[in-house]
């Protein structure tokens, strides 16, 4: 490891650079390339209730409510990016509640939503923990409605040099030996 570097665990990986993520409009390349099409897949959400998994400060919880969904609820494991959506709610309200919990245990109703979103959350669970999530999903799906989730290519963390800002460390692992061993994350402090 590199002086400045840390390994954190999502939450503190988060909770650690929560202010860098908050943002109005786009400004990541995701922001551009892999939202959008997961937007289009969400189709006309108007009246439909939503629950965004892994909201973080909230960017695609607030596109969800201004396309007309409600109610829409967002949750994250990391409690100073729930902090950041609830200001970002209370400087521009959208009737939208965020909630701090982890995506493999809810505390929420059977059957309450129309439509579940999860933009780029599934890398940071393994294999068991995917299953969770996705039994605790399926539980919060009324009938017939629909998962929709957006996942980095698995080979992201080998097709660049892991350098800062952000990174997964794939050191030790390969693409196919890599199979459900989580890379570190890493952040530059």
């Amino acid at each position: 490891m590199r002086r400045g570097e840390a390994t954190l665990d999502t939450e503190a990986l988060y909770d650690s650079n929560a202010g860098a993520w908050t943002r109005r409009k786009p400004f990541s390349i995701s922001d551009f390339t892999g939202r959008p099409p997961v937007f289009e897949l969400c189709g006309a959400v108007e009246g439909q209730r939503v629950l965004d998994l892994g909201c973080g400060e909230g960017y695609c919880t607030r596109e969800m409510a201004a396309r007309g969904a409600a109610p829409v609820l967002g949750v994250d494991l990391s409690a100073k990016m729930i902090e950041s959506a609830r200001k970002q709610e209370m400087d521009s309200p959208l009737g939208i509640e965020y909630r701090q919990g982890d995506v493999r245990d809810l505390d929420l109703p059977d059957d309450s939503f129309d439509l579940v979103l999860a933009v780029f959350v599934f890398s940071y669970v393994n294999v068991a923990d995917m299953k969770r999530a996705f039994h605790e999903v399926r539980r919060l799906l009324m009938p017939g409605g629909r998962f929709v989730f957006a996942v980095p290519h698995p080979g992201l963390p080998f097709m660049r040099a892991c350098e800062p800002p952000f990174y997964f460390d794939a050191a030790g692992v390969g693409y196919f030996s890599g199979t459900d061993v989580r890379c570190r994350h890493m952040v530059m402090l």
